[in-house]
């Protein structure tokens, strides 16, 4: 399941004029869907390789956050591939950036209630080496 939808890339786009313009790569006058879905996994790709840290992937629930990011991040993507990127562009995929390190570290929620299942990457609890390594006067013995 993507985390946006066609409608939601358009409105990041800035309309589905902008949209079209983006996808068609032939010249159709229209948006290519083959091309806007490519972009749309490539985005959420990108965010779960950050997410997944933390959370189970990919999100039952999609939290806005992580739609917003999704729709702008495939409009970075068919930016970049037409070579329209803007320095507003890359600010913007630089912030995302940020806010999905923070996400990975846990330092931001995805901001849905409640929070979506945690990723079998996250250790439940610290499993220690047991007594072996147990310190103790006589296995130091001699050293003072």
């Amino acid at each position: 399941m993507a985390y946006c939808t066609q409608t939601d890339v358009e409105a990041a786009a800035g309309g589905a004029v902008k949209l079209k313009e983006l996808t068609d790569l032939a010249g159709a006058g229209a948006t290519n869907a083959v091309t806007l879905a490519a972009a749309i996994s490539a985005a959420d790709e990108w965010i779960n390789s950050f997410a997944r840290h933390r959370h189970a992937v990919p999100f039952v629930t999609v939290p806005d956050m992580i739609k917003t990011i999704s729709a702008e991040e495939t409009v970075y993507r068919l930016k970049r591939r037409r070579n329209m990127v803007t320095s507003e562009d890359k600010e913007q995929h630089d912030e995302h950036l940020r806010w999905l390190e923070q996400l990975a570290k846990g330092l931001v929620s995805p901001g849905t209630e409640p929070p979506p299942p945690k990723s079998a990457a996250v250790a439940a609890r610290i499993v220690g080496v047991g007594d072996a390594r147990e310190i103790t006067r006589e296995k130091l013995g001699g050293y003072s």
